[in-house]
């Protein structure tokens, strides 16, 4: 399960870092998904209550800096999601190492108890009659 949050993080900071390239590189400027012209107002709401207003020029580098966000950021979470996978990969190696340890040290405490143990009942030994 860790291995495929670490690949989903792999594929999401991809993802990121591809939507930072087509908006820093796209020659549209939009507000809310829509493209604006020159002389549009792009009109900030949060909670239904206008917040701002930003002129052309204005989203325009705002469309810029989120960009270069997702420049920075997408490689960072891959990045992340490389790192945390090669750690998961190298403590299942040494989890698999341990178990192959432990079974080997079971083997050969098995193997050291049947040669310290005789193998079958030796039969008694009779005792001379000391009686003459």
């Amino acid at each position: 399960m860790k291995i495929i949050l670490c690949i989903f993080a792999i594929l999401f900071g991809g993802f990121i870092f591809f939507g930072g390239v087509s908006t820093l590189t796209s020659s549209n400027v939009t507000c809310g998904g829509q493209t604006m012209s020159q002389g549009d107002n792009c009109v900030q709401y949060a909670n239904g209550v206008q917040t701002g207003t930003l002129d052309y020029t204005s989203q325009q580098n705002s469309n810029q800096g989120g960009a270069v966000f997702m420049l920075i950021f997408g490689p960072l979470v891959a990045l992340l999601g490389v790192v945390l996978l090669f750690f998961q990969i190298m403590r299942m190696k040494s989890d698999a190492q341990a178990e192959r340890l432990a079974r080997q040290a079971y083997a050969e405490r098995l193997a050291q108890r049947a040669r310290t143990r005789p193998t079958s009942p030796q039969p008694p030994t009779p005792e001379k009659d000391a009686r003459p």
